[in-house]
Order: structure tokens, then sequence, then C-alpha cells
């Protein structure tokens, strides 16, 4: 018997081996192993848990497909006679990632005889890599109006009268004034001018963007340049181009915004990452 096996391997380096999930598809036309082969059959091997599934299928052309969940950190398999109807085979797989060495998932698609010998083909006529939230074109509201609550604090920015960028507090009749309200402006290769709509002006780093350095002028200049840091699921980083660091406040302080900060923090809590919402 010919027997061709088709392996499907995610790869989790640095986890001390290797995870793989091997697919088999077996020419049943004579014994293994002194027992009777049933034809074509797809194997889901799990190193990490030592387990094998096994299906059954009616024909040598299959489908394969790893849909994974990055925020998770699992993945899962399913496979297809037809392309169109997909069925789940085997566990989830999980996906550590570290940075000791930053190593991560792996695919790999091949084809081998188990045998050790000559003989037999396997064709791949295709392999496609979807990923929906790769396009971030429409994650900046260039034309909206939007508001920006800091991550840290939860409070809202606002556009204090006295040509300020600062927080307005729970409780405060600001909180959910036009004050809180800021028109984005498409300035290009990612880069927007945010202007107050209750009348103060653009968001404008002026000295060298320390605490009370964001201020609200009449008339944008290079000062209202911020590059807009998408970070997905409707939050925001604002780099400014004057200084060259990220707008933020410092949230045990209660002070007004600065544009010194060198980047955030993994839980994005330290005063420098906004959630953003259009207003309708």
């Amino acid at each position: 018997m010919r027997k061709i096996r088709l392996a499907f391997w995610l790869l989790l380096l640095g986890t001390g081996g290797a995870m793989g999930q091997t697919w088999t598809a077996d020419n049943g036309n004579g014994m293994e192993d002194g027992k009777e082969a049933y034809g074509y059959s797809l194997r889901f091997y799990d190193q990490y848990r030592h387990k094998t599934v096994m299906q059954k299928l009616l024909s040598p052309k299959v489908r394969l497909r790893v849909s994974c969940d990055l925020d998770k950190e699992v993945a899962w398999f399913s496979y297809s006679a037809d392309g169109i109807e997909f069925a789940s085979v085997g566990d989830t797989v999980g996906l550590p990632y570290q940075l000791k060495t930053f190593q991560g998932g792996r695919f790999a698609l091949f084809a081998y005889n188990t045998q050790g010998k000559e003989g037999g083909s396997m064709d791949f006529n295709s392999f496609s890599l979807v990923e929906p939230m790769a396009d971030r074109s429409k994650n900046i509201p260039a034309g909206k109006v939007i508001t920006l609550t800091n991550l840290a604090t939860g409070n809202p920015v606002w556009a204090n009268p006295h040509g300020m960028m600062h927080s307005a507090w729970v409780g405060s009749k600001e909180r959910n004034g036009v004050g809180c309200q800021f028109r984005v402006y498409d300035r290009g290769k990612g880069r927007v001018a945010l202007e107050a709509m209750n009348g103060t002006g653009f968001l404008t780093v002026v000295g060298k963007g320390l605490t009370s350095d964001v201020r609200l002028k009449k008339e944008e200049s290079e000062g209202s340049l911020f590059q807009w840091q998408d970070m997905m699921r409707g939050e925001c980083m604002l780099l400014s181009l004057r200084t060259n660091r990220f707008v933020g406040l410092r949230p045990d302080t209660g002070g007004p915004y600065g544009s010194d900060f060198p980047g955030t923090r993994p839980d994005r809590k330290d005063g420098t990452v906004f959630g953003w919402r259009v207003v309708e």
C-alpha cells in the first residue's frame, strides 16, 4: 500500500518543542500492520496532549483550515471536502508567545511518504491567509466629530476655556458638553489635526510638551499635527510631530495634558491611550 501523509504543522517555538497537527490521506488499496485500510482518512494529532483524532474521507481532495483568536491565543482546525462546509476536528491549540526571543506560531504545509521510500505526490493548489483586522484604513475617523476618553482615568478629554487640554471629571457639567467633542481633520499619511467643537481652537503642542503644554489655538500650526496611532478596537494614541512624544497625562496628579511620553504600558493605563467614539 502506498500511504501519503499530509501534515499541517503549527510550530510553537520557544515553548520547549513544536506542536503539530497532522492530517493523513491514506490510499487504502492494501494492508497496513496486518489491518485492512479503509480508503482515505484525515488525522489530527495534538503533540502536546499526545492525542490523535481520525476522520474518514470519501475523496483524496481535502481543504484544511486553521482559525486563530489571537486575543485568547488559541487556534482550532477544520476541514472540508467541498470548500464550503467546514467541520472542526480536535481540540483548540494554544498559541503561546514570549518576548525573550520574539517567537510565536508558524504555519507550514508539506507531504512525505511515511515508508521512507520514493513515490507518491501531493498537489497543494492554493494557500490563503485571511486577516479580517489587517485593513486599518478606516480606523481613523477622518471628518467625524469624536470624543476621546483616557483609559487610565475614564475621563473624557476636555478643551477648557483657558485654552488647555484637560479632563472632564465625573459629575461635571462639561463632561457631556461640546467641549469634549473634537473634529478630526485628515492631514495625510495617518496624520490628523483635532479641532475642539466649543470654539477654543485646535489641539496644539507648544514649548517642550511638558504638562499643560497641549493648548488650544485658534489657528492650526505645525504644533497641531499628530500622528494617529491606531490601537485597534476603538483605541488610539496621539504622537505629537513637534516633540515626537505621545500626548498624555499622569493619572495620579489630576493635572492637564502634556506631550512628553515615550509610549504606553501593556495594560494601556498609563494615561497615553484613548478610547474614541464618533458622536452621532
